[in-house]
Order: structure tokens, then sequence, then C-alpha cells
């Protein structure tokens, strides 16, 4: 699965494909050092910060639980060596690999920041809460023989809440189409009502919707319009022109989301309803 962001505040990926680009246990703090761990992930085309010793935690748990932590907050401080170097990234990195779920999920912000220990500022996502999943095999077959699709939980945010509701994705990284049951279950289903949203991924600028998202209540209804909006985006080898406007900030709903995405899609390029 090629990763891909959602909502503007989410990051999913499979955990093979992400990398371990710095680990650093130790950072300057004045005259002392200060033990506050520090990764730079690169997920896809996007770079991702899991900054501090809480976060860092977060982390390991999601993606391998139970590992001993006296032990491994030793590696971090760098206890263990290979070939007299700190070997915590590579342990990071097999944690990553070795990890049995199937995708890992990113709640981030954007920030700007210094690294520790460098005069590099980085400019990118800052993890703030990370997850795994283990998704059951798909029942129903998607649509369109042929045509890449994989079954995942994405999160549906509401003034209340924030439900995580099983959902397919459907296309070719960057035009994806996602279908979103709108009832909580363990695997997405044709037969229940579900929201279905086109998605026009950009990892150096923003991401767009080139459709409004419609509800659809019946099997030959998802079907129908999952077809249609793949062959609007295969058509048009939609793209949107390079965009100047900042990301707004997250914690917003899905309809409050979709309308910003959309409206940009109609401001960059235009609408393909």
């Amino acid at each position: 699965m090629q990763p891909f962001r959602y909502c503007g505040e989410w990051l999913f990926s499979s955990p093979q494909r992400v990398i371990v680009e710095r680990f650093c246990g130790w950072r300057r703090g004045g005259k002392r050092r200060l033990f506050q761990p520090f990764a730079i992930l690169r997920v896809g085309e996007h770079r991702i910060i899991v900054d501090g010793y809480v976060r860092m935690w977060r982390l390991i748990d999601a993606i391998q639980p139970d590992m001993p932590r006296r032990m491994v907050d030793e590696g971090m401080k760098g206890g263990f060596h290979i070939d007299g170097h700190p070997s915590f990234a590579d342990d990071l990195q097999s944690f990553f690999l070795e990890c049995a779920d199937l995708y890992v999920c990113f709640r981030y912000e954007d920030v700007s920041i210094g690294e520790p220990n460098s005069d590099k500022v980085f400019t990118g996502m800052s993890a703030l809460g990370i997850s795994t999943q283990k998704v059951p095999e798909l029942f129903c077959s998607a649509p369109l023989n042929g045509v890449s699709s994989f079954q995942i939980h994405l999160p549906f945010r509401t003034k209340g809440a924030t439900h995580t509701l099983p959902s397919l994705v459907i296309g070719d990284y960057p035009h994806l189409v996602v279908a979103q049951n709108l009832s909580e279950g363990e695997h997405f289903s044709f037969d229940a009502p579900s929201l279905i949203s086109s998605l026009v991924c950009d990892a150096k600028n923003l991401d767009s919707r080139p459709h409004r998202t419609v509800k659809r209540d019946s099997n030959d209804a998802i079907t129908l319009d999952i077809e249609r909006r793949l062959f609007d985006l295969n058509e048009t080898g939609w793209r949107p022109n390079s965009c100047r406007e900042k990301e707004n900030g997250g914690s917003m709903t899905f309809s409050e989301r979709d309308s910003i995405e959309y409206e940009r899609s109609v401001r960059l390029f235009f609408s393909l309803d």
C-alpha cells in the first residue's frame, strides 16, 4: 500500500514502508544532556517526527507491544553498540519491519522546529498519536476487476466524537476513491449506507477532492458511483496546480474537511461533478 494522507490529520502506511532516517536519544540542554528521544521517519513521500519519551513509547507499544521497557530504554540511551556505534536506529527499523499488523496510522500536526543537536530545521509532520490495525479478510470483492483496492478503518469525525469506520480504498495512488460505511463493524460492506469520496493526494502541496462526497445506500448505487469516479479520475489524469495555500488546522469534522478539499479542487483546477 502506498502511504497516503487523509483529511489533513492522519497518515496511513504499511509498517514495512516506514524508513527510520534518524534517531537520537539524548539532546543538549544548556550544560546538561537530556534523555528525550527523537526520531525522523520517512513514510512514502512524507517525513514525520516522533518527539519525546512518551510519544516514542506510544510508537513502540503500537508496533511491538510488550517490549521490555528497561532494556529498550537502555538501547535508546546508547547502551548497546554495533561496530562501535549506537544501534537503536537499526532496532527501531527492525520494529517496523517485524510488525505483525497491516497498517500503522499516525495522527499528526504540521510543524517547523529545530532538530535536536543540529542546526537543521525540520519542516513536516509531528506525530501526536500512533495506532495499528489488523484488518480482516475482505468478504465482498471490489468493483472493476484489475483495479487495486484494500480494506482499512478510517476516521470519521463529527462534532461529538471521532469514529473509526470500515472503509474501502480503490484505485492507484495518487488517485483514490474512498467508500466508507456509516456504521461501525469489522469489515466493509457494500450493503451498508456509505459515503463515497474521491481524493487526489499531493504530498508536495495539499490534497483535494474533485467530486463532492455523496451518500449511497445500496450495493448497486455504491458500485456505480465508485466506477464513475474512477473513470473520471483516470480519464482526466486529474492533477491540481501548485497550491500556495497553507493547510488548515486539524480537529475538523469530516463535513468541514470535505468542503475545504472540494472547494480547493474547484479553485486549483475544476470540479469533476
